[in-house]
């Protein structure tokens, strides 16, 4: 997955790991089933969540090649020109950077930060 400035999606992704670490003090996230399903429940509530976490994680190693990849491709000609950041998904849609954001704030703003 090719991924240039996803620098926004860093927070927008690692935030749950802090909303875990806070239900679950001091329980361990490597090869945890209950992590493993807050992740699951994440997803569910939100997609959009698991297109950032690809973004992020990708843009923080470079690429990815893990098989659970939801995204693509993230990419803009910005500065050369006005388009906007996109994801494009293994299904082939597009969705505006910016749109994929605000559902995920607007998504822990409403049901972990009311």
């Amino acid at each position: 997955m090719a991924v240039r400035k996803p620098f926004l999606s860093f927070p927008a992704w690692h935030i749950q790991e802090w909303v875990w670490h806070q239900q679950h003090s001091g329980a361990e996230t490597r090869n945890s089933k209950d992590y493993t399903q807050f992740h699951d429940t994440l997803f569910n509530d939100c997609p959009e969540l698991a297109w950032i976490r690809d973004v992020a994680d990708a843009g923080k190693h470079c690429g990815l090649g893990r098989s659970t990849l939801e995204v693509r491709e993230a990419v803009n000609t910005w500065p050369l020109n006005t388009t906007p950041l996109t994801i494009t998904l293994n299904d082939g849609t597009t969705h505006e950077f910016a749109d994929v954001l605000s559902r995920v704030i607007e998504y822990w703003r409403t049901k972990h930060f009311p």
